[in-house]
């Protein structure tokens, strides 16, 4: 199963177009293929699908764009940790960087230097 999510609720890409078509003096239009994003969801298990979807110019291009991206099953386990389990990542990631807090060293604070007249000049 593989799935990709839209920047759009309701996204369509056509692979292959519909066209129309003369058969003994009549016209027949032929219905082409499309893909439809419900939701900004789509999933497929169809290989042709799948194979548009990451080779076609056209797709590749859109997604760069960020029309639309396929979703592995990192990201998909990623967003399913619960809010108390966020809030007690950041909780120790916070104290971390607390405990890693940096000093200015003399460089950076500079020197404490008396100026005693106005033509005396600070040393930088």
């Amino acid at each position: 199963m593989q799935r990709y999510r839209s920047k759009f609720r309701n996204l369509k890409i056509p692979m292959k177009k519909s066209y129309k078509q003369q058969v003994e003096g009549q016209v027949i239009t032929i219905p082409g293929t499309k893909i439809e994003f419900n939701d900004f969801l789509f999933e497929t298990d169809n290989k042709d699908i799948i194979k548009f979807l990451d080779t076609d110019s056209v797709c590749l291009k859109m997604q760069s764009n960020h029309v639309f991206a396929k979703i592995d099953e990192g990201s998909i386990e990623a967003a399913k940790e619960t809010l108390e389990e966020r809030e007690h990542r950041l909780k120790k990631e916070m104290d971390k960087l607390k405990k890693e807090k940096k000093t200015a060293t003399t460089k950076e604070k500079g020197k404490k230097q008396k100026v005693d007249a106005k033509k005396d000049k600070p040393v930088y």
